[in-house]
């Protein structure tokens, strides 16, 4: 996704370098190999990557995003301050299901399709450059 890399390089410039955890549907390899050739491994323990091969329940099933959670060791009381990014209508179900602040991006889906589902996203963009403007006004 364009801009991500430099979108996660600045959250861990605002100190959330170990605030951070993936809840993804991908193998956990393929995660491994993205963020090595990326160089973003560096912000993601082994024990703070969810991956398809940690869970029993895929999304839309919170399960993945409260296991993330759960790995950033704050209250139980923090998760609606907590942000989770997604961009189907599956994780945003997933992680508004745990109870999580969701961000959605139009990678596929348009703002409008997003904004009108039935578990809707907190807040959506077009781009991480929009939740980096977003996130700061």
């Amino acid at each position: 996704m364009p801009g991500a890399v430099a979108f996660v390089e600045w959250l861990a410039a605002q100190g959330l370098h170990d605030r951070m955890a993936v809840a993804s549907t991908a193998r956990r390899i393929d995660i491994e190999i993205f963020f090595e050739t990326c160089g973003l491994k560096r912000f993601f323990p082994d024990i703070r990557i969810i991956a398809k091969d940690g869970v029993t329940n895929l999304k839309p099933h919170p399960e993945a995003f409260d296991k993330a959670f759960l790995t950033l060791g704050l209250p139980d009381g923090a998760r609606a301050q907590t942000l989770a990014f997604e961009d189907n209508p599956r994780g945003i179900m997933s992680a508004k299901g745990a109870g999580l602040y969701t961000c959605a991006i139009t990678t596929i889906y348009p703002k409008k399709s997003l904004q009108a589902l039935e578990v809707a996203p907190d807040l959506v963009a077009d781009s991480f450059t929009e939740f980096r403007h977003l996130l700061t006004a």
